[in-house]
C-alpha cells in the first residue's frame, strides 16, 4: 500500500512539470496569425534592404515639338512691287505684258565720271492685251535711283504689240563701281509689271573734269540757190529752203580725254510760223566750214540728232551720238566739230528755226588722262 501510494506520488508530480514546462505550450489561433503577419513583414523588411532604393523621378510632361521657323526664299517675280510702292499681284498678264526690245542709249557697262548726267532709253514692246494710256507711268524699282524721277507718266497711248522708247534723265552716283537701277511700268490701278534696267560703271580713274559749255564758235546760213549768209537760220522763205551751219572748237578738252556724257542745248531760239510742218530739224555732222554757197544739200540724212518738235528743240538732252562724235573731234588734230542743220522734208512756206545768239550749245563732261 505505502508502495502504491509512492507510484501515485511520482505520476503527480510528473505530470506537473510537464504542464509547466514552456515548451510544451500550444498558440492558440490569434497567436499563430500574430506570428505570421510578424514574419511576413519582416521578410519584407529585409527584401527592401536588399533592392536598393530607386530615387524617383518624375516622367517629364509631354510638350508639343516647337514649330520649326521656315526659312523663306523670297522670289522677285517681274511684277514685284517697287519699294513702297503698290504691288503687282493683281495684274492681269494677259492685259498687262512688257517685252523688252533693246537699249536705245547708254549700254551696259558704259562708264560715267562721278555726278555726270545723262538720259537713259530704253526700247519696249506693248505684249499684253490692253493699252497703255496716259494713266500708265514709268517708276523706280529698286537698287541705284541715280536721282532719277519717283514716277513719269507716258505721253501717249501704246496700243498692244506696239513699241515705245522710253527715257529717263538720270546721275551717276559719286561712288566708283557698278550701280545698277531698275525700273517698271505701272498700270492706272498702281499696279506695277515688266522690268528693266540700267548698268553703268562710275570710273575712279583720272581726274573728273568737264560739265564744260561750249558755244557754237562761227555760225552761218546759206539757201538753196548757194547764197551764203552770217545769220544761223534754219527753214524756208519765200527763195526756197535754207540751212543753217556750226563750228565747234574743243581744243580746251586735254588731249586723251575720254568725253562721259554730251547734253545738247538748243534752248535758245525763236519760230516764224511752224517750221515742224516741214518735219524734223536734223544735226547733221561734216566738214562745211569755211562757207561758200555749196554746203546747201536737199538731203538731210546721216543726223547725230533731231527735234520733231518745239518742245523737243528746248529739251537739254544728253546724245551717245554726239558724244561719240565730239570723242572723234577730241582724237583729231583740228579738234574741230561741225554741223549742218536741216529739216528732213521739203522746204514749205516761210517758216524758220532762228538760232539766237549763243543759241547752239554742248555741255561736255569728261575724265582728264
Amino acid at each position: 500500500m505505502k508502495n502504491k501510494l509512492c507510484i501515485l506520488a511520482m505520476m503527480a508530480s510528473l505530470l506537473l512539470a510537464a504542464c509547466s514546462f514552456p515548451g510544451s505550450n500550444t498558440p492558440s489561433s490569434s497567436m499563430v496569425l500574430t506570428a505570421a503577419a510578424s514574419t511576413v513583414s519582416a521578410q519584407l523588411t529585409e527584401a527592401a534592404l536588399l533592392v536598393p532604393t530607386a530615387t524617383f523621378t518624375p516622367e517629364p510632361t509631354a510638350t508639343q515639338p516647337a514649330t520649326e521657323t521656315p526659312v523663306v526664299t523670297q522670289t522677285i517675280a517681274a511684277t514685284s512691287a517697287s519699294s513702297g510702292g503698290s504691288g503687282g499681284s493683281g495684274v492681269n498678264p494677259a492685259c498687262d505684258a512688257m517685252a523688252f526690245v533693246s537699249d536705245v542709249t547708254v549700254p551696259d557697262g558704259t562708264d560715267f565720271a562721278p555726278g555726270a548726267t545723262f538720259t537713259k532709253t530704253w526700247r519696249i514692246r506693248n505684249s499684253g492685251t490692253c493699252s497703255w494710256t496716259t494713266s500708265y507711268a514709268v517708276v523706280f524699282s529698286s537698287g541705284a535711283a541715280m536721282n532719277g524721277p519717283a514716277s513719269q507718266a507716258l505721253t501717249a497711248t501704246i496700243a498692244p504689240n506696239s513699241t515705245l522708247d522710253v527715257s529717263v534723265n538720270l546721275t551717276a552716283p559719286s561712288t566708283a563701281g557698278s550701280h545698277t537701277g531698275y525700273w517698271m511700268l505701272r498700270n492706272a490701278a498702281g499696279q506695277t509689271f515688266g522690268s528693266f534696267y540700267v548698268v553703268i560703271d562710275v570710273t575712279g580713274a583720272g581726274s573728273a573734269g568737264g560739265g564744260e559749255t561750249f558755244i557754237a564758235s562761227q555760225v552761218g546760213q546759206v539757201n538753196a540757190s548757194g547764197t551764203p549768209g552770217g545769220a544761223p537760220h534754219a527753214g524756208a522763205d519765200a527763195q526756197g529752203g535754207i540751212q543753217a551751219f556750226a563750228l565747234f572748237d574743243l581744243s580746251a578738252i586735254p588731249a586723251g580725254s575720254k568725253i562721259d556724257q554730251v547734253r545738247v542745248d538748243f534752248s535758245k531760239y525763236d519760230t516764224i510760223a511752224n517750221p515742224f510742218v516741214m518735219g524734223c530739224l536734223r544735226a547733221i555732222p561734216g566738214s562745211y566750214f569755211p562757207l561758200d554757197g555749196s554746203e546747201y544739200d536737199a538731203s538731210a540724212s546721216g543726223q547725230d540728232i533731231e527735234w520733231c518738235s518745239s518742245g523737243a528743240l528746248s529739251t537739254v538732252s544728253a546724245s551717245d551720238s554726239v558724244k561719240a562724235r565730239v570723242q572723234a573731234a577730241v582724237d583729231s588734230p583740228s579738234k574741230i566739230l561741225e554741223y549742218r542743220l536741216a529739216f528732213s522734208g521739203a522746204p514749205s512756206g516761210n517758216a524758220l528755226v532762228r538760232m539766237l545768239n549763243n543759241g547752239f550749245k554742248l555741255i561736255i563732261t569728261y575724265t582728264k588722262p
